[in-house]
């Protein structure tokens, strides 16, 4: 399985005082799945009209570089609650062929936070889960946060549950923390 780790970021310090629509672009490709975490690729400036653009050329170039491999790949984005709202579950691949194709297609798209990512406290939680997950990965294990059975139970209250691998949301969350 490869994965392929998509860092758009929005922080004060990158933003152009002339034009606050760019974003930075940073992306890890797991070439070798036994090498973690991956080394980082290109780092680059882009405008938000042209995100998915940038990351369709991420992703083929990805794809050239496992052409000649038969294994899974998935995208990850670690987006900062400003950006979460990127609909990235439509983004397409493959502008140049004038036919674009979901991403979703191909591949299974995961968003988690920047945040999150970021902060050292969580990272053993993550690791008792990803440890929960490799013993059984059912997808019965994912959460639908619109869900009737969860209505008016706190989210953090229901993920803290060792059961929830995973959360599947039925909206983009409040840009309030």
């Amino acid at each position: 399985h490869r994965d392929l780790h998509s860092f758009p970021t929005r922080r004060s310090s990158d933003l152009d005082s002339i034009d606050p629509g760019r974003c930075t672009l940073a992306y890890w490709r797991q070439d070798d799945p036994m090498v973690w975490p991956p080394a980082l690729g290109d780092v680059r400036e882009v405008a938000f009209d042209e995100l998915e653009y940038q990351v369709d050329d991420v992703i083929l170039d990805a794809e050239a570089m496992w052409s000649g491999q038969s294994i899974s790949a998935a995208v990850e984005f670690l987006l900062p609650r400003t950006l979460l709202n990127l609909p990235v579950q439509r983004w397409r691949k493959e502008h140049g062929s004038g036919q674009p194709r979901p991403l979703r297609y191909d591949y299974p798209l995961s968003i988690r936070s920047l945040e999150r990512a970021k902060a050292k406290h969580w990272h053993r939680v993550w690791n008792v889960r990803w440890e929960s997950m490799l013993e059984n990965p059912s997808p019965d294990r994912l959460h639908f946060s619109g869900s009737p059975d969860f209505e008016g139970h706190p989210i953090d209250a229901v993920l803290s549950d060792d059961h929830w691998l995973g959360l599947v949301m039925a909206r983009t969350p409040s840009r309030q923390p």
